[in-house]
């Protein structure tokens, strides 16, 4: 996996890693692997500078060249010592020269075309190697990215019905037609020659491999599949030395499966990672007397809690501890409500309870575009934790508390 910060315009460094290990040290693959830096306005949930699409380039675009001014100056004294006043050291500029000097990646998380052009323009103005990431929209310009010999690393997270539209209310035109597009993307790309990958992004690994399916049931050949996963991946993380394909003296990552994984009926029955085989996790059958056997004794509920009630939210974002209202309604199975902060109210529309965690979907508004989003949080009595996942734009963790 690919790990990195998801929160500010420029989320630090990216570490590859595996997904096991009894330390921390040795979990990882590589690192950096490569530099992230995200369009996101206000760098997340709660606003703040820059506040606009606009004001977001012009501060990438302002912070590469105080990269450079940076440099140079270091370079200049370096050079003369005496006689030239000693330049401070800043590790937030220092962080950005091995990008610069095309010895890191810049990771670009870009979904729309228009981002990934803007992505594109910054690459060259600065002279950076980058990589697209998202990539929903990237099939609109795969002739620009082959000719520049640009990757991507594409989420197949695919759009679906808004989660504050009415049952009984029709999607738009716009929606349905992205919606019956953005999967044949992979494909298209694939015909155009563009290198890329899959990304699950905020999703469980059960509907990472669904979308992946989805993919090569919308025309991506199930061989070009199966590279994207594996081969392509490795060498886009600079990890081709190591990984990606099954040859002697590389890390014994491997996946064992019974009947096709790229289709519906495929089945994975054994993982390793580092030559050590993985126990995969299954639901427990659940015990009689209604109660189910958690991990070191204690018992869960056997039935959903009830997060119906006003929920007072503080949510970490990097402009500080933001305060969010979250009103819940619970109608049999179905968790209904609003999510209200500094951007306004949200609504709630198709949210579920499974044992004591809830899991709501929202449509946000940011400068009139649309964010899907997904609380994720754990109740325990009249208390919540968990994060909201907002696309590239990142994810924030949350504490909250039920009053009563």
């Amino acid at each position: 996996a690919l790990t990195t910060s998801r929160q500010g315009i420029f989320s630090g460094q990216s570490a590859l890693i595996n997904l096991a290990g009894e330390e921390t040290s040795k979990m990882v693959v590589r690192a950096p692997v490569a530099l992230t830096v995200q369009f996101s306005a206000g760098g997340g949930f709660g606003g703040g500078y820059p506040n606009s699409l606009m004001g977001t380039v012009a501060y990438i675009r302002q912070t590469f060249y105080d990269a450079i001014r940076y440099r140079d100056e270091h370079e200049r004294f370096d050079r003369v010592k005496r006689g030239v006043q000693r330049p401070e050291h800043d590790k937030r500029l220092a962080a950005l020269q091995p990008a610069l000097k095309g010895e890191m990646p810049v990771l670009f998380m870009a979904n729309s075309d228009g981002d990934i052009l803007r992505a594109l323009r910054i690459a060259e103005e600065f002279k950076l190697r980058p990589i697209i990431a998202g990539g929903q929209y990237s099939y609109r310009v795969a002739h620009l990215l082959k000719a520049r010999n640009v990757p991507v690393i594409f989420s197949v997270d695919f759009p679906r019905r808004p989660a504050d539209l009415p049952e009984d209310e029709d999607e738009s035109l716009r929606l349905l037609r992205e919606r019956a597009e953005i999967p044949k993307g992979p494909g298209m790309l694939a015909q155009a020659g563009v290198k890329f990958a899959f990304t699950s992004g905020s999703q469980r690994p059960q509907d990472f491999i669904a979308g992946v399916v989805r993919a090569v049931e919308n025309g991506l050949s199930k061989d070009d599949a199966l590279k994207a996963l594996t081969q392509n991946a490795a060498e886009i993380l600079g990890a081709g030395e190591m990984l990606g394909t099954i040859e002697v003296g590389k890390i014994a990552n491997l996946v064992v499966t019974s009947g096709d994984l790229l289709s519906r009926d495929g089945r994975i029955r054994h993982v390793f990672i580092d030559g050590a085989e993985v126990e995969l996790k299954r639901p427990e059958a659940q015990p009689r007397g209604g109660i189910q056997a958690r991990a070191g004794g204690q018992a869960a509920p056997s039935t959903p809690v009830d997060p119906a009630g006003n929920w007072e939210l503080v949510v970490r974002s990097p402009q500080g501890d933001i305060s969010v209202r979250l009103t819940l309604q619970r109608d049999g199975e179905r968790i209904t409500g609003t999510l209200a902060g500094p951007m306004g109210s949200f609504p709630i529309g198709n949210g579920s309870v499974s044992g004591n965690q809830v899991r709501l979907p929202v449509s946000l508004q940011f400068g009139g575009d649309t964010v899907e989003a997904t609380i994720v949080g754990t109740i325990e009595g009249d208390s919540m934790r968990g994060t909201i996942t907002m696309g590239a734009l990142g994810s924030f963790e949350f504490t909250g508390t039920r009053p009563r």
